[in-house]
C-alpha cells in the first residue's frame, strides 16, 4: 500500500480533526478549536495537537497504520514540515505508554523514514525511535540488515556528535537485550571512538563504557583479537586498573600471565561477570596460537609445557585452535609434532614491525635485482637483429 497518495492537505487535516474529536469525549470543543486554528492558518499547530492526542487512535475503529500514514504525509508537506513535528510523532509512536500494534507502529516509522530525503536530519529521530520500539518488542532482527549503513547515515544526516553517540549507544543496548553481544560490541567500539578526538578529560561514565567493552570482548567466546581496543583513548585511560591489565594479558596471549593476574586479583573475574573456565580456555588457545607463530614446527612436549596439559590432550587442543581459526596446521603423529602453515599473531609490537621492515627491504632489493636482469636481457634481445645484419 502506498502510504503517501495525493489528497488535498487541508481536507485531510479536517478529516483527522473530526475523527480525533470523536474519540476525545473529555474535550468537547476539540473540533471547533482546531477548525478555528486552521482558518487562522495555524495548520502546524493543529498537527502538533493531533499528534499529542494520537493515543486516542488505539481505541478507535479505523486502521492504525492508515491513520498514522495520513498524518505522516501531512507532516512531510512543504508548508507544514518541521523537524520538531517529525520528532514528536516518532516519540509518540515509540512511546512506552502505548501497548499493542507494535508491528504497525514500526511500519509507519519505516515508511516515514524511507519517504524523507536521505540527508534529512529527521531521519535520526525516526531511526532512534524505531530502534527503541524494536528493542522493547524483541524485533531487532528486522533492523540488523541496516546496521552496516549507520556510519554513512551519520554523515548523510549531518547530526551532532552527541546524536551520533546516542545512536551508537542505543544500537549497543538493544543488541545486548536481544542477545547479540558481539554485534553490540561493534557499536560500543564506535561510540568510544567518538571520544578519541575529545580534548577534554573522559568522564567516569565513558571510562565505565570502556571497561564494559573490555569485559564484553573478553567474555565473547568468538573474539580472540583484542588489539584494536588499545587504540581507544578511553581504554588507555584505564591503564592502571585491573580490567586493563587483564586485557593486556590477552593481547600478549600468555596463559602464565593470565594465571598471575588471577592470583593477584582472586575475585576479579567474578566481579567482572566473567567465567574463569572459559577465559582459561581462551588463554590456552591464544598461547598455542602464539607458539605456532613463533615456530613452524612445534613439539608436543613444548605444547604441554606452554598450556600446562598432559600429552594425551594435545591433539584435542590442536583441533580446537584450528577450529576457531587461530592457526592452520597439521599433525605429525609419528614425530609428535605440530606442523604450522599459518598462525594468527596475538600482538604486533616493535620487534614484529622491525622484522616485517627487514623482510620488505629484502624483497625490494630482490625485485630491483630482477628488474636489472630483465632489462639486460631485453637490451641483448633488441640488439640481436642489428648484429645479424
Amino acid at each position: 500500500m502506498n502510504a503517501f497518495i495525493d489528497v488535498e492537505p487541508i481536507e485531510q487535516v479536517l478529516e483527522l480533526v473530526k475523527y480525533t474529536g470523536s474519540l476525545l469525549a473529555d474535550q468537547p470543543t476539540f473540533v471547533v478549536d482546531c477548525e478555528a486554528k486552521i482558518s487562522a492558518g495555524q495548520v502546524t499547530e493543529v498537527l502538533d495537537t493531533l499528534i499529542t492526542n494520537s493515543h486516542a487512535y488505539y481505541k478507535g475503529t479505523k486502521d492504525i497504520e492508515s491513520i498514522f500514514n495520513s498524518m505522516s504525509r501531512l507532516l512531510c508537506a512543504p508548508d507544514h514540515y518541521t523537524t520538531g513535528l517529525v520528532k514528536t510523532l516518532a516519540d509518540a509512536l515509540a512511546s512506552e505508554a502505548i501497548t499493542g500494534h507494535e508491528a504497525a507502529r514500526m511500519k509507519v516509522l519505516c515508511n516515514l523514514f524511507n519517504y524523507l530525503d536521505r540527508t534529512s536530519s529527521s531521519r535520526f529521530d525516526l531511526y532512534y525511535n524505531l530502534l527503541i520500539l524494536a528493542g522493547r518488542t524483541g524485533a531487532i532482527d528486522a533492523l540488523k540488515s541496516q546496521f552496516s549503513q549507520i556510519d554513512q547515515w551519520v554523515v548523510d544526516w549531518s547530526i551532532s556528535t552527541e546524536q551520533a553517540r546516542t545512536l551508537y549507544r542505543t544500537v549497543h543496548n538493544v543488541c545486548g537485550t536481544a542477545g547479540e553481544g558481539s554485534l553490540g560490541c561493534t557499536f560500543l567500539m564506535k561510540l568510544l571512538q567518538t571520544y578519541d578526538s575529545d580534548e577534554g578529560d573522559l568522564t567516569d561514565d565513558v571510562q565505565a563504557l570502556a571497561a564494559q567493552l573490555i569485559k564484553q570482548t573478553l567474555g565473547d567466546p568468538n573474539v580472540y583479537d583484542v588489539e584494536e581496543l588499545f587504540s581507544l583513548k578511553a581504554v588507555t585511560q584505564l591503564e592502571s586498573q585491573p580490567v586493563h591489565k587483564l586485557l593486556t594479558v590477552f593481547m600478549k596471549a600468555s596463559l602464565a600471565d593470565f594465571r598471575a593476574w588471577t592470583a593477584e586479583y582472586p575475585e576479579g573475574l567474578a566481579g567482572f561477570g566473567l567465567d574463569e573456565v572459559e577465559l582459561t580456555r581462551k588463554a590456552r588457545l591464544l598461547s598455542l596460537a602464539k607458539l605456532a607463530a613463533e615456530q613452524r614446527v612445534v613439539d608436543f612436549a613444548k605444547i604441554c609445557e606452554e598450556l600446562d596439559i598432559p600429552e594425551t590432550e594435545v591433539e584435542v587442543w590442536i583441533i580446537d585452535v584450528i577450529r576457531v581459526g587461530l592457526i592452520e596446521a597439521k599433525v605429525d603423529q609419528v614425530k609428535s609434532q605440530l606442523l604450522v602453515s599459518r598462525s594468527t599473531h596475538g600482538t604486533f609490537e616493535t620487534e614484529a614491525w622491525t622484522e616485517l621492515k627487514d623482510q620488505l627491504t629484502d624483497w625490494r632489493t630482490n625485485i630491483v635485482s630482477c628488474q636489472k636482469v630483465l632489462h639486460e636481457v631485453m637490451r641483448r634481445m633488441t640488439a640481436l637483429p642489428a648484429a645479424s645484419k
